[in-house]
């Protein structure tokens, strides 16, 4: 029987050939529209979604700052109330003072650190509960002695150890000289106070909300279950919240003093100078971009890995046609 004999396959041939190389072109081709649709789809959704974010943490924050102002007035309205109601006449007889002092004490719940009361020569008059107290030196002392009701630097309290927040108002007389200056302290970590900032979380527990006072360069670390004071970052670290500590209110992307990327909202609490920043994490912020990442990635792969098993199509065929030459008979 004659046999049939096939001629080798030229691979240089295969190569240099027009189809070869219009078949490459194609492929990077569809290469580079799948790399320019994964990027530009991404974009568009971080982008969209960065918008979208900002705008739900700015709310947050604005309803944590809301909240707190409100409390904060309302003890300061508290404290005007009781220092109009101080009986003048107490003012030199310290004994009566501190009996009429722990009479109205039980009267309010706001002020549950301490109240007392100190003469224009920054002299303690009385005082309930009778605690140690360091207030000859306190500006909220200065501001009360000048006439102004005051809302005083947070601290860590010599007796408590632990938070407080001073506020002052003067005791006046019918001539609306000042006669003596009323203080309240509350703990920063009593209850009814900043309730909203420590319970409030966004998505998981990676969230956080943190209440930041400029003036003192100081925070309220909301991490852990008891309320801390720490100092906020040196200038440099974090740009956002350089803007923020120079009057920046808004919301943007940024990097923390860990090093992570975070989405940040700030916004004030006006009656104290304060301002509350809405913290969240882009890992979770943008979880929704990580997925569809990672859903056009596999998808490609697995369109690159089925796709020689499909059919041949037409440019396979002439491609096979062109390249594997016909039989050749031999006698």
């Amino acid at each position: 029987m004659p046999k049939h004999h096939h001629a080798p396959l030229n691979l240089a041939r295969i190569g240099n050939s027009i189809v070869t190389r219009l078949l490459i072109l194609a492929l990077c081709i569809v290469i580079f529209g799948a790399v320019v649709r994964y990027y530009v789809l991404t974009n568009f959704l971080r982008e969209d979604l960065s918008a979208v974010v900002e705008g739900q943490q700015l709310t947050l924050a604005t309803y944590v700052a809301r909240d707190i102002n409100n409390k904060i007035v309302q003890r300061q309205q508290l404290l005007a109330h009781i220092a109009a109601t101080v009986p003048a006449d107490l003012l030199t007889k310290p004994e009566r003072l501190q009996a009429w002092l722990k009479e109205h004490y039980g009267d309010q719940t706001l002020f549950t650190a301490d109240l007392f009361i100190v003469n224009t020569k920054k002299r303690l008059l009385a005082n309930y509960p009778a605690l140690d107290t360091d207030y000859a030196e306190g500006d909220y002392i200065q501001a009360g002695l000048a006439g102004r009701p005051f809302i005083g630097q947070p601290s860590v309290g010599r007796a408590t150890k632990a938070p407080i927040l001073p506020m002052s108002v003067p005791i006046k007389n019918a001539g609306g000289e000042v006669q003596a200056v009323l203080v309240g302290v509350t703990a920063l970590g009593a209850r009814g106070l900043l309730d909203s900032l420590l319970q409030s979380h966004v998505g998981d527990t990676a969230s956080e909300f943190l209440l930041v006072f400029p003036d003192s360069k100081l925070f309220v670390d909301t991490s852990t279950l008891d309320v801390q004071l720490k100092p906020t970052s040196p200038p440099g670290i974090n740009a956002l919240h350089d803007r923020a500590m120079a009057g920046f209110r808004g919301a943007g992307i940024t990097l923390n003093a860990k090093g992570a990327e975070e989405v940040a909202a700030m916004a004030s609490v006006p009656s104290a100078g304060w301002y509350i920043v809405a913290c969240l994490p882009t890992s979770e912020a943008f979880a929704t971009v990580d997925r569809t990442q990672h859903f056009l990635i596999r998808g490609r792969f697995y369109r690159f890995c089925f796709l020689p098993r499909s059919p041949p199509s037409g440019s396979t065929l002439s491609f096979v046609i062109c390249f594997v030459p016909p039989p050749r008979r031999t006698a």
